[in-house]
């Protein structure tokens, strides 16, 4: 006895992750993600655009209008908007420079906050997970796993 192949469009699991969002949203507990845009983001501007399209398409709220020129705007911009989730986004250099200070930072002042960083880490990753970044966003991670826990974390009931 065979089973029949149950039918679904590509796109089904995504929009379930947008409908829960939004069934979250409706109760008052919008799931959303501040992008720390590190400086002025017009030098990184398609990685900004792309890691703000990742969350977008789990049904994240992404607060990313906010260039941020020192991480003290940044620490007040997480506190003031509540969310629970930020990710760091800008050019490689500057992640040389600064994304350990930025982030060691950030989770000394907020240590629930889930912290990303948008790249993929290559020989840094050591580092920056010891400053405290949870995960990396780049297009080698499974974008419909990765949004669905952070919609988890964030308290969704899937």
């Amino acid at each position: 006895a065979s089973q029949p192949l149950r039918v679904r469009r590509g796109g089904e699991p995504f929009e379930q992750l947008r409908l829960t969002a939004e069934s979250m949203r409706a109760a008052g507990r919008a799931p959303s993600i501040l992008q720390i845009n590190m400086g002025p983001s017009r030098g990184y501007r398609l990685r900004a655009d792309w890691t703000s399209g990742f969350f977008q398409a789990g049904g994240l709220s992404v607060l990313n209008e906010t260039d941020f020129p020192s991480i003290e705007a940044a620490l007040e911009s997480l506190r003031s908007s509540g969310a629970r989730a930020a990710i760091l986004t800008s050019s490689d250099a500057t992640y040389g420079e600064s994304a350990v200070e930025w982030a060691t930072a950030i989770k000394a002042a907020c240590p629930q906050v889930r912290l990303y960083l948008a790249g993929a880490p290559g020989e840094q990753e050591a580092a920056w997970r010891a400053a405290g970044i949870d995960d990396f966003v780049h297009v080698r991670v499974n974008a419909y796993r990765f949004n669905r826990d952070l919609l988890v974390y964030l308290g969704a009931p899937l």
